[in-house]
């Protein structure tokens, strides 16, 4: 037989002539082999053979049983073929490029969560830094109207006609409770009432509440804070009289925040010198 590869159709046509000449047990090994060449099992060569080998035999009207004793029990494991072949190379070629791909996706996407963690951990570190700005700004205008308050009572300290009142402090922890001071006392025209304050409890629900009244003016509330916040007051009498100012801490039924606590200290009354105003407003004017 010719070494070179067969046809399928080429393959049946030497088969039909191997049997007829009855060469197919001689020939067998090299039909195998070109059938291995083409991929085809061996299961299909022993039909191909035992089809001639019936068609040979009804032809010669002859009935002699077929001979399966020289034929490949199973199917044979297929060579293995040349590692090189043009058709695995395309295979190889598509595979490292789709892991390539899946590669390239996985990097950049790797690269989007970086960019998107930066970006997020430099707007919280932006906004730490606000927060702090803020809070120093806070500070320092806390600071600036304390140093503001302690200057004016220290210009009033001598003057026997300015008075000064006690601190209060909130002593109500109870839900739905109160406590309240009043300080009593009379005020010409021109006369100054100061005081700093402070509040740390549950916003807009526990409030702290200063109001003044008297003879000559309805009620007026001067401060109405809730939540966390310490700042100063002054209030400047248009008209002389008898005056009550109140402080007022107010909780409600239900949750309690920050400290629960409220103050008002430093209350002074300071009294219409045309050159102690004058100090005061160059002071304020300074500071703001």
């Amino acid at each position: 037989m010719s070494k070179t590869t067969l046809t399928f159709h080429e393959l049946i046509e030497l088969i039909d002539a191997s049997v007829k000449s009855k060469k197919i047990e001689k020939d067998y090994s090299d039909f195998l082999k070109s059938c291995r060449d083409l991929g085809i099992s061996s299961y299909i060569l022993n039909t191909i053979i035992v089809r001639a080998k019936e068609g040979y035999s009804n032809n010669d009207n002859n009935n002699e049983d077929v001979d399966f004793s020289f034929f490949v029990p199973s199917r044979p494991k297929q060579e293995k073929k040349d590692e090189n072949t043009p058709k695995e190379i395309q295979v190889v070629t598509k595979v490292e490029r789709k892991t390539s791909k899946t590669a390239w996706f996985l990097i950049l996407f790797a690269i989007g969560c970086c960019i998107a963690e930066a970006v997020y951990i430099y707007n919280i570190n932006e906004d730490k830094k606000w927060y702090s700005r803020r809070l120093d700004e806070s500070n320092n205008r806390s600071t600036e109207l304390s140093n503001t308050l302690t200057t004016i009572s220290d210009m009033t300290s001598d003057l026997s006609d300015d008075s000064s009142f006690n601190n209060w402090h909130s002593s109500n922890h109870e839900k739905s409770s109160e406590s309240h001071n009043n300080y009593s006392f009379t005020a010409s025209k021109g006369d100054k009432l100061s005081f700093n304050y402070f509040v740390s409890s549950e916003a807009n629900y526990d409030y702290l509440t200063i109001t003044l009244s008297g003879d000559s003016i309805s009620t007026n509330e001067l401060v109405k804070v809730s939540g966390d916040s310490h700042n100063s007051r002054v209030f400047v009498f248009k008209k002389g009289g008898g005056y009550n100012l109140q402080v007022k801490y107010s909780k409600d039924s239900s949750v309690d925040k920050n400290n629960d606590n409220a103050g008002v200290s430093n209350i002074s009354l300071h009294r219409n010198y045309k050159n102690l105003l004058d100090n005061i407003h160059s002071i304020s004017d300074i500071n703001h």
